[in-house]
């Protein structure tokens, strides 16, 4: 992301519905999310951990825009990058 970049911070934009959005001031709800900035990608993790709303759904339900399963983000700094492929 452009602002984590030019801070030298690692950034991240979930999916929507992942984290809520209550308390923003709503520009495109279709497109709206929040997101932690950090100085590591593992504190970006833990942040997201955190701050990651359980109960916020999608905006409009959908197949692309579905519930999300638990996050585990010590198994996730733990795993090998490995074989991933991008």
């Amino acid at each position: 992301r452009i602002p984590s970049a030019l801070n030298n911070l690692a950034g991240l934009k979930p999916t929507l519905g992942r984290v809520s959005v209550g308390g923003c001031l709503p520009l495109c709800p279709e497109l709206d999310t929040v997101g932690p900035l950090a100085r590591t990608v593992e504190r970006v993790a833990r942040m997201l951990a955190v701050v990651r709303d359980p109960h916020a759904g999608p905006v409009k339900p959908g197949p692309k825009l579905a519930r999300h399963a638990e996050f585990d983000v010590d198994a996730a700094l733990a795993a090998s990058p490995r074989g991933l492929v991008l």
